[in-house]
């Protein structure tokens, strides 16, 4: 948004942990970037059909973003089917997370220029593993793990998209 704009977000249900660290991750990127106003909040309880009820319900107020965060992809294509049966041709940028492979998902949906980007998220469980056995062996672990975050959007899906094909027919061919 080039430091300023307006800006919304599709939460998951407020009390899992995942929706917490998303939206303090969210905020916390807002901050240094004071031009940019957050003009409604929506809670999507993580699933398509919800994010997609309440963003049609709440259009008048998201009319006013020229962004939307969504926490997670369907929540994402939600808040664009939604958009766009009541604000066609809007221009709004939405953004998800997980970029997850196949049709319907976040990859797919970005390189049909449904979605606009969609972060991708590693869940952190094999080091959550690691720790726990480290833990478990009284070996020395460390106590926090910052997991990389990937933008994937127009410039690099056909890349990250060859690359989940890919990985998607080795699996495949392993379970053959």
């Amino acid at each position: 948004l080039g430091g300023q704009g307006a800006i919304s977000e599709v939460m998951g249900l407020p009390k899992s942990s995942a929706a917490i660290e998303r939206q303090k991750g969210f905020h916390d990127a807002l901050k240094p970037h004071p031009g940019i106003r957050l003009v409604a909040q929506i809670n999507g309880r993580w699933l398509k059909d919800e994010a997609k009820l309440q963003v049609a319900q709440r259009t008048d107020d998201l009319a006013a973003s020229d962004a939307i965060f969504a926490y997670n992809d369907q929540m994402a294509l939600g808040t664009y089917e939604a958009l766009q049966q009541a604000l066609p041709g809007n221009g709004i940028k939405i953004v998800g997370v997980d970029a997850l492979p196949g049709d319907g998902n976040g990859l797919h949906s970005v390189a049909e220029k449904v979605l606009d980007a969609t972060m991708l998220y590693p869940t952190g469980g094999k080091e959550c593993i690691q720790t726990a056995v480290a833990i478990l062996n009284n070996q020395p672990y460390q106590r926090e793990n910052i997991l990389g975050t990937l933008v994937i959007d127009s410039a690099n899906v056909h890349l990250m998209k060859l690359q989940t094909d890919k990985v998607i027919s080795q699996q495949r061919d392993i379970d053959r």
